[in-house]
């Protein structure tokens, strides 16, 4: 994949790149230019031409956050509080001992020179840069539509043409309607991996494989931004579905065996209900009872105490879900399905056993 690119490989490329920014004045200001809007909430405005800038400005009430834009509607974290208030009293100096710092240890991670590591307010202005680096007038840039648009808008603000390919059904990059859009035009193609905004993720193999392809005749740049931000949490995420399997299976053994144990204590007083009337219902109701109850009891035991530990993890994230009460009240059903399917097997295997067999003896 000699001819694919990504946001890293941007960074490691962009010094040159930078370098001769300076000499590209007009076009730089002419791509800087905040996009314009025409949703339908300000499609009155879109003759006008509003931008992000005068719907922040124009609008009826103070916007708290310009979701487009993304803004977090949360505001900073804890933590990032605390770093502003932490560095207010050297703020007045240029940061070049932290920039020096910074560019030091990415090199280290990254395994690059510092030289080919180019530092700036997000990254807006590097994907504006690559826009000028490889569009020019007559070409074109293929890309997922909607999808993160800076690199691609500013295409269009320097004469390129963005050819847009709609996602599928289910809000993902179509990669093979994109390898399709691609024609002798075709100078760039964009991938933003997860797309922003529907958050749909490419699978790695189909994306490689569509890299190996694609360029050979264009260059493929992958924005994965998104993608390496969340990547230990990706990887919690699957470590924890298997352990939470593992811990499911071994309580059910437990509960198992329990259920075997008592009914084996009790086979006697099982036979003796039977004799006197009982049917199979009371009696597995009977078994069944003492155990759901014991579910139950963790359940509201556990229930409070997940709440408050997944609110305090999700005040690490910008962007975050409300845990509802009924996810909980969800989690407590399926925990009584799972015990009462356990359970329910031996259970009934000792309310229909025939009572002869166990006071034979008596």
């Amino acid at each position: 994949m000699g001819n694919t690119i990504s946001r890293r490989k941007l960074l490691r490329t962009g010094a040159l790149l930078a370098g001769g920014l300076p000499f590209a004045g007009s076009l730089l200001k002419k791509v800087q230019a905040a996009p314009s809007v025409t949703g339908t909430a300000f499609s009155h405005h879109a003759e006008a031409g509003w931008t992000e800038r005068d719907i922040a400005l124009r609008s009826a009430e103070p916007l708290k956050a310009r979701l487009f834009a993304n803004e977090n509607p949360f505001g900073p974290s804890e933590a990032a509080k605390k770093a502003i208030v932490e560095t207010l009293p050297v703020s007045y100096q240029y940061p070049f001992r932290t920039t020096d710092d910074l560019t030091g240890r990415i090199s280290t991670f990254e395994k690059i020179d510092k030289g080919n590591i180019v530092l700036a307010a997000g990254s807006s202005p590097l994907l504006r840069a690559a826009a000028l680096a490889y569009l020019r007038p007559g070409c074109n840039v293929v890309s997922g539509d909607p999808t993160y648009a800076d690199l691609p808008s500013s295409a269009e603000r320097v004469g390129a043409r963005w050819v847009k390919v709609p996602l599928t059904k289910d809000f993902a990059l179509d990669l093979d309607a994109m390898e399709k859009a691609v024609d002798e035009n075709t100078v760039l193609v964009y991938i933003c991996n997860p797309n922003n905004p529907t958050g749909t993720v490419v699978d790695t193999s189909k994306l490689r494989a569509f890299c190996e392809r694609v360029s050979k005749k264009a260059a493929v740049f992958l924005d994965e931004a998104y993608n390496s931000l969340y990547t230990s949490e990706q990887m919690i995420n699957k470590l924890a579905g298997y352990f939470a399997f593992i811990a499911i299976f071994i309580c059910c053994l437990g509960l198992l065996g329990l259920v075997m144990f008592t009914a084996e204590q009790r086979i006697k007083e099982i036979g003796i209900r039977k004799v006197l009337g009982a049917n199979t219902a009371s009696v597995f109701g009977l078994l069944s009872k003492d155990f759901l109850v014991l579910v139950f009891i963790a359940f509201v035991i556990a229930s409070p105490l997940a709440w408050w530990a997944a609110n305090n993890w999700l005040t690490g994230f910008a962007y975050r879900i409300h845990i509802s009460w009924w996810i909980f009240l969800l989690a407590g059903f399926l925990a009584m399905i799972i015990a009462l399917a356990t359970i329910s097997v031996q259970a009934l295997k000792a309310a229909m056993a025939n009572p002869v067999k166990s006071l034979r003896t008596e």
